[in-house]
């Protein structure tokens, strides 16, 4: 398992942060999760994500019409998640899967990257995908798995995404039209990511960061990148 231990000044506006939470450290491009039912202030001078994490699931139907509303009112979503399955969620496992399959079918509607809160459900989520079969980008956020997991999800066409903690053969795995870095709740700058996972890939940070902002037009995400 990979741990940050590089903290080096850098120009930080040419890296896409796939996935950042209210507070935390962020900078560059990066992509706010407000997380329905949790979070009462929707981020306003930044692209947000936002989805029914499996953390805090509630009362469905209001989630999803609170969900329904931010994605037909707000400008400045880019992605719906944190959509997820996780086996120690406190809610039943059940709800928690017509949960992600609905917000599954809302980024089909609405086109959007749907990104993914994943624990110990590798074999139901690689189930999910094959049979919803989406048109839309599926990204595992926090990516922690190792090298043979990570090689069985992309060939079924997910992207991974790697924050402070992952395991290098992970990473080379996804790389180079598969990865995607995010800062998370983690307290270091999305430049610091990046120097990190350049350095285990023997390239420079900004060659990863051309790299990255292609995969992010890959997958449709709708905001200007320059």
């Amino acid at each position: 398992m990979q741990t940050l231990s590089i903290n080096l000044p850098m120009d930080e506006s040419a890296f896409f942060n796939l996935h950042s939470h209210p507070g935390n450290a962020a900078g560059g491009k990066t992509i706010v999760n407000y997380i329905v039912g949790k979070d009462s202030a929707i981020p306003r001078d930044s692209l947000i994500s936002c989805g029914i994490h499996p953390w805090y699931i509630q009362d469905k139907n209001t989630q999803f019409a609170e969900l329904d509303a931010l994605l037909s009112g707000e400008k400045n979503v880019a992605a719906i998640g944190e959509a997820g399955l996780d086996k120690l969620s406190a809610a039943s496992y059940p709800l928690q899967q017509e949960i992600f399959r609905g917000q599954a079918l809302r980024a089909e509607k609405w086109q959007k990257p749907l990104i993914i809160h994943a624990v110990k459900t590798w074999g139901d989520l690689l189930a999910e995908h094959k049979r919803l079969r989406p048109s839309m980008p599926w990204i595992v956020h926090g990516f922690r798995g190792k090298g043979e997991l990570a090689g069985q999800l992309l060939r079924e066409g997910f992207y991974l995404s790697f924050g402070l903690h992952f395991h290098p053969e992970a990473l080379r795995e996804a790389w180079p039209g598969r990865l995607f870095l995010e800062t998370d709740e983690a307290p270091v700058s999305i430049g610091d990511i990046y120097q990190n996972a350049a350095q285990i890939l023997g390239i420079s940070p900004e060659e990863l960061a051309k790299q990255v902002e292609k995969n992010a037009r890959a997958c449709q995400f709708r905001f200007p990148l320059d």
